[in-house]
């Protein structure tokens, strides 16, 4: 594997999209930042980080790291540093 040149931009990708495409989904984003979309809450188990490869016709995905997370302390029992 190679090291870029560019500096590293973390990012989330939600969604993709090449071609004759990009004006649907321009148009997609259009009518979303029109509508009152309430907020939702899930709770997050793990994290996986993606390597991604858009050399080919599909992009291709591959699952490098996966790091599980926690559950939150109860209300009340907050962590204190130095105690």
């Amino acid at each position: 594997m190679s090291v870029e040149a560019r500096p590293f931009a973390p990012h989330l990708t939600l969604g993709r999209a090449r071609g004759r495409e990009r004006r649907r989904t321009r148009r997609l984003a259009t009518t979303l930042e029109r509508l009152a979309i309430e907020p939702i809450a899930w709770t997050v188990t793990h994290v996986i980080l993606f390597s991604s490869d858009l050399s080919g016709p599909k992009p291709a995905y591959r699952p490098v790291h996966t790091i599980r997370l926690r559950a939150p302390a109860p209300p009340g029992d907050a962590v204190v540093e130095g105690r």
